[in-house]
This record gives structure tokens, sequence and C-alpha cells, in this order.
């Protein structure tokens, strides 16, 4: 393991969002890549900040009230050796969403792509500890959870830039698919998201991990 200062052109950075309800936590795995730097940068922990303090209220609007988003972790993980993990960064935010918690396996779907054919070149999210206000009639995706999920959507199809003039850098969002390994060949950029309009599954994620009964 290696211990980051500042963030360096080219470096890919693992972001892990933490989110929790009752007895069971729900995680999402995104990669940015540093692609501009000005002045001395940024630090690892500086952009999990970041990404923490955008990312806290984007979940809240689509989680049950007993849900909480704890933060995220930063991890650069390329080039080698792995950095030390950055946990954590950003605020502890309660749900917003009412109504009844869906069975804590139930996620919603968003679906990013780099814009080639294929299921190689997309990615998925399953999005955490949505409320039965989402639920629509048919069982399926109510309209008023489309444009929440879109907003995580957007931010994770869109570079940031971190820091204060003159030191900052910009990092993009990127898939890490099976076509980007080996990292040193460089990860695709997310270029387009969508929200399914149908729930999906985790059977790791009834609770305490029990699958699906």
């Amino acid at each position: 393991m290696a211990i980051v200062t500042n963030l360096a052109l080219g470096d890919i950075v693992e972001c892990v969002v933490s989110t929790h309800c009752n007895s069971q936590a729900g995680l999402n795995v995104t990669h940015w890549e540093i692609t501009s730097l000005t002045g001395t940068g940024v630090s690892l922990e500086a952009l999990g900040l970041r990404l923490g303090d955008d990312l806290d209220s984007l979940y809240a609007a689509i989680m049950h009230t007993s849900a909480t988003f704890r933060g995220v972790h930063v991890t650069r993980i390329f080039p080698l050796p792995r950095s030390y993990q950055v946990p954590l960064e950003g605020t502890v935010l309660a749900g917003t969403a009412v109504g009844n918690l869906l069975p804590t396996q139930v996620r919603g779907i968003l679906v990013r792509s780099n814009g080639l054919a294929g299921p190689r070149n997309r990615s998925r999210l399953f999005l955490p500890f949505p409320a039965s206000t989402f639920l629509f009639s048919d069982g399926g995706v109510d309209a008023s959870y489309i444009p929440l999920a879109d907003a995580i959507g957007a931010y994770y199809t869109s570079a940031i830039t971190v820091g204060t003039a003159p030191n900052q850098c910009v990092a993009t969002p990127r898939l890490l698919t099976r076509t980007s390994v080996p990292l040193s060949a460089g990860l695709h950029t997310a270029i387009s998201y969508k929200t399914d309009n149908e729930w999906g599954t985790q059977k790791s994620s009834g609770a305490f991990g029990r699958p699906n009964a």
C-alpha cells in the first residue's frame, strides 16, 4: 500500500459510496481518472470530500427515511501500488423518501455506458433502499423516481473540478470494464446513463446478507 499526498495526472481513483439501513449496507463503486492538473493539484482526501459532499443529497433523495448516506471511501488504484483507503468522507445524511421501506434486496438500476455496443461497455449501479412512494401500481418504478436517479446518473457522467485555483484537478468518470484491463491501457469515459423502469434485486442485499427467500 502507498501513501498518497497529492494526486497525479493519470491517477485512477476508486470511489465507494456507503449507505446503511437497519442491518444492511448498500455500496456503489465508481472510478475517476485525473485528466487535468494545475498548480500542485489536490489530495486524495480533497477529492473524497468533494465526492461525498456532492453525492450525499443525491442519494438521500432516493432512499427511505430509515436509510442513511454514510459518506465515501476513496482509494487510488492506479498506478500500483494501491493507496491506503481514505474512509468516509462527507456528511452523514438520512434519506427523505416517505412510505414503507421496500425489501432491502430491492434496488433501483442505473446503467452507464461508454457509447460502444455490447454489455461489456455498460456498467450497472444498484441504487439502495427505495421507499414504497416510488412503487408504481403495477409494481414497477414510479415516474417520480426517475429524475432523482437520473440526477445521480448525470453526476456519474460529468467531470468535476476539485480544489481552489491555482491548485486544482479535473476528475473524469470512467467505466472499469473488461475492455479497460489492464488499467494502463486507460478506461472508457462514462458518457450516457439510463434509469431502468423496473426494479432489480441483489441476492446479497437481504438482511444480514441473506439471499432472497
